[in-house]
């Protein structure tokens, strides 16, 4: 019933996984957004672990939501909008690195860009529960 219900709503299930993904990545590996004089700023916090926590913690929402197919409290929404509001923190924090470091805006950025655009249309187009 379970692996259905994940068939049936492999979209939000797909994109918690990324989430979750991203969450491990953050926790795993050091300092990737490190500023090139050492100053500790904003960005360096995006590492911090109660973030990564958050991370992984709406992804598991997410694929929670979709393993039950809980319909309650709008709950397949909820999830979504949590994923579009930590998926635009991150293409904030992204993008700004790239201009703090005086590189060119990222694919890394980019990804992220169509991550959004992906949840802002299934948002709009897609399961209304």
């Amino acid at each position: 019933m379970m692996i259905r219900n994940l068939i049936n709503d492999r979209f939000l299930a797909v994109t918690s996984i990324e989430m979750i993904v991203l969450g491990l990545f953050l926790s795993s590996v050091r300092d990737v957004f490190s500023e090139p004089n050492n100053i500790r700023t904003f960005l360096t916090h995006a590492q911090d672990p109660i973030v990564f926590c958050i991370l992984i913690s709406v992804g598991t929402f997410g694929v929670v939501v979709c393993m039950y197919d809980i319909k309650t409290y709008r709950a397949h929404r909820w999830a979504l909008t949590l994923q579009v509001a930590a998926w635009s923190a991150y293409l904030a924090v992204f993008t700004w690195h790239d201009i703090r470091t005086g590189s060119p805006i990222g694919l890394t950025s980019y990804f992220i860009l169509f991550i959004i655009f992906r949840v802002l249309g299934e948002l709009k187009y897609g399961k209304t529960t």
